[in-house]
């Protein structure tokens, strides 16, 4: 039996009232385009993405909410599953952003969509968000990368950043500043106050360093700064000021605890990294060698001054 006219109009009517429920609390967002791109529709999560109505998105090409980074990308990947007629991409990343600036991660799913010809009449853009997913793997990758105590970098990050000067190649020095008696430190005042000295030693060196200094702790008790572009003379002074403030500190949280001191080394950014190492490394056994507490140059083996001959340095 035929279906009724008010019948048909019933179940319209509840098709496109599911329809709309289904978009509207939909998460992912769903935008229709033709041929060149141009947006026909936007499903209403997309104000979330972009603080727009979706509404005032018609008209508008899709690459308006794709980040300049990426736009190349996208446009190929768009013009490619259009000019094939393909029934989908894979998921790809890309990063999108709103109205007012704000940066957004998501997974894009691009599939091709026909009129009533049968032509690829445009396309049919899923975007999901990945924020969290993105948020998660930065933890990741700065938890593999930083030092928890110091919140430094560690040798790992320090190791990559050195080998990137020396692919490059950029001129600079190396220094490894390693705190003299610190296992005495550990076992006569506790693994706390040695942990305190860590950290002071740390905020000696983001403070005396130059802002775009890499500074990091790449063992137990020993640190490392990669001076870009620094001189062997700038480098050996900068270094040595950290030597002289830190002898003249009495304990680290400056009530009496223990004295704590580096001897440093200072070696120019040349050959390969392990050489670069070695030479720096060789310097601290120098430093160590001649009673603790100072500067020792690996390209020349001397201490330029004596404590309170510090020079003024511009930062």
């Amino acid at each position: 039996m035929d279906m009724s006219l008010e019948a048909k109009d019933f179940v319209i009517n509840e098709s496109q009232s599911l329809y709309r429920l289904l978009a509207e609390n939909m998460s992912d967002i769903i935008i229709k385009t033709d041929r060149e791109g141009y947006i026909l529709y936007a499903s209403p999560s997309v104000e979330k993405m972009t603080d727009l109505h979706p509404v005032e998105l018609l008209g508008k090409h899709v690459l308006s909410l794709i980040h300049p980074s990426y736009t190349a990308s996208f446009q190929s990947e768009l013009e490619g599953v259009i000019a094939d007629g393909a029934p989908a991409s894979t998921w790809h990343e890309f990063l999108g952003f709103s109205s007012t600036g704000n940066e957004r991660w998501f997974d894009t799913k691009i599939r091709s969509w026909r009129g009533d010809d049968r032509r690829v009449d445009g396309a049919i853009i899923t975007m999901r968000s990945i924020e969290e997913r993105k948020a998660l793997e930065q933890q990741l990758f700065a938890a593999i990368l930083t030092d928890p105590l110091t919140k430094l970098t560690n040798r790992r990050a320090f190791n990559s950043m050195l080998q990137y000067h020396l692919d490059a190649p950029i001129d600079g020095c190396l220094a490894i500043f390693d705190i003299d008696d610190f296992r005495s430190i550990n076992r006569d005042f506790g693994h706390d106050v040695g942990d305190k000295v860590l950290t002071t030693v740390a905020r000696l060196l983001r403070s005396l360093m130059r802002k775009d200094d890499i500074i990091s702790r790449i063992g137990g008790e020993r640190f490392a700064v990669l001076l870009s572009g620094a001189s062997p003379e700038q480098a050996e002074a900068l270094c040595q000021r950290v030597v002289l403030t830190l002898s003249d500190i009495s304990g680290p949280d400056g009530l009496g605890g223990p004295r704590a001191t580096v001897s440093a080394g200072v070696a120019r950014i040349r050959d390969s990294l392990d050489e670069t190492m070695k030479r720096a490394d060789a310097a601290v056994v120098m430093a160590k060698a001649k009673g603790r507490n100072r500067l020792e140059m690996a390209t020349n083996g001397r201490q330029r001054w004596t404590p309170g001959e510090v020079p003024w340095i511009e930062t």
